[in-house]
């Protein structure tokens, strides 16, 4: 019961974060709907490309920078992967922080790209820069067990700040 709680919370206060996380459990339709609402609220010009277990977001406006969301569904149809690419250090900047500072989801940095979730909600976030500006957000699968020894393998003031 506390597992599902937790789950509607944060699909509610997802709705008001600027960096806004959709892999923990949307489906497709419920992903496209929310876009294609932010297209027409804003009247961006972009693109949605569908493959059976994808789904490719391309904003390409001239009033706003360009934004590519890929989306990855597990067999059962909900959203397990999201990669977000930004086109400027700027905007991955904020994006990144707008994500890391979503109290919720309360982050531990394991180094400085790879952050880890709160056990109950099994979310693992690796932030790439190969490729212009990259974040990744997938689902962990990783025991309680493994977190606490993972917490408890990090150097102390890594471990204790949340982020």
């Amino acid at each position: 019961m506390k597992v599902l709680t937790l789950f509607i919370m944060a699909l509610l206060l997802s709705r008001y974060c600027h960096a806004q996380i959709f892999f923990n459990g949307y489906t497709r339709n419920a992903i496209k709907k929310d876009l294609n609402a932010k297209i027409k609220k804003n009247k961006y010009t972009a693109t949605i490309t569908e493959t059976e277990s994808t789904l490719l977001f391309l904003l390409r406006d001239t009033t706003v920078q360009n934004l590519d969301y890929y989306f990855h569904f597990s067999e059962g149809g909900r959203c397990d992967r999201e990669i977000a690419t930004l086109s400027c250090d700027s905007c991955f900047q904020k994006f990144k922080n707008s994500l890391l500072g979503n109290s919720f989801l309360k982050k531990v940095q394991v180094n400085d790209s790879l952050y880890y979730g709160h056990y109950p909600m099994q979310h693992m976030m690796e932030i790439k820069t190969r490729h212009n500006f990259t974040l990744e957000v997938a689902t962990s699968s990783i025991s309680k067990k493994e977190f606490r020894e993972m917490q408890k393998s990090l150097p102390a003031g890594v471990a204790a700040e949340r982020k």
